[in-house]
């Protein structure tokens, strides 16, 4: 398993053929051969890696939802607030 420090840096580049695997890690293999499934993700690659990821999507999904319904900020505000949810909820579909 790797360090939190490199987690998304290292799976990508196993699975976008960027790095050479030389790890034993059935985890490592499957990303690096493109053979995961939802039963080694949710298990093992990242302790459900990709559930915090979708749920930085929800969470951005659910500012621009409040702020489009919410009337209590100025329309400079809610404009700039939901430009940044937009640009945070495109950040991590681009990166994963």
């Amino acid at each position: 398993m790797a360090s939190s420090g490199f987690t998304i840096e290292l799976y990508t580049g196993l699975s976008s053929d960027e790095l050479t695997n030389y790890s034993i890690s059935q985890n490592q293999i499957d990303l690096y051969r493109n053979a995961l499934s939802s039963i080694n993700d949710a298990n093992a690659i990242g302790s459900g890696l990709w559930t915090s990821f979708y749920n930085y999507i929800y969470q951005a999904n659910a500012v621009i939802e409040g702020l489009q319904n919410y009337k209590g900020a100025s329309p400079l505000v809610s404009q700039q607030l939901i430009g940044e949810a937009k640009f945070t909820r495109a950040l991590w579909h681009f990166i994963w």
